[in-house]
């Protein structure tokens, strides 16, 4: 995979993954890879410019959640933290699956972001005008659902943002 695609990475503090019990593989990936600062679709990973210390921990009834950053309507993007999957946890409704793992997490936000790179590469503006042609995610709706069916299902995160693009609901069902 080739990660120049994004500007910037964010590094998390092994100290405080330890605190929480993250398995190795996940604090690993965490401190020495990181998450990308910034990608589509305006999500970001800790907080430009500043050494992100604190991981700060979301409790949704009885679930518990590491904020990690920060989707585009600035609901957190959090690491269960007895499943260690990856959920969009928002004020007014149910907490929204994103990936099983991190790592998941990380090929996700690669592969989406190659697709909106390459409408962009005809169209300077189709991802800040909300234009990107359905085609363009064709690569990210297939491996999704060669990867793990539930990344697309309804009610997932991936699910909510390819209906936001326009990409027709039945074009993202594993049996379509």
């Amino acid at each position: 995979m080739n990660i120049d695609i994004f500007d910037g990475f964010t590094l998390y503090p092994g100290e405080r993954l330890d605190e929480l019990f993250i398995p190795e593989e996940y604090s690993e990936f965490l401190t020495r890879t990181g998450l990308p600062t910034w990608c589509a679709p305006e999500m970001h990973f800790g907080k430009v410019g500043e050494a992100w210390t604190f991981l700060p921990v979301i409790e949704v009834g009885p679930e518990r959640y590491v904020g990690l950053g920060e989707d585009r309507d600035d609901a957190v993007i959090g690491l269960n933290l007895k499943e260690h999957s990856i959920w969009v946890i928002t004020e007014d409704s149910e907490p929204a699956f994103m990936a099983q793992n991190v790592i998941e997490l990380s090929q996700a936000l690669y592969r989406f972001q190659a697709c909106i790179d390459s409408a962009v590469e005809s169209d300077a503006v189709a991802f800040t005008k909300n234009r990107i042609p359905p085609p363009c995610l064709e690569p990210f709706v297939f491996w999704a659902n060669t990867t793990n069916r539930f990344l697309v299902q309804d009610g997932s995160f991936w699910h909510s943002v390819l209906l936001w693009l326009g990409v027709p609901n039945q074009s993202f069902k594993a049996d379509a």
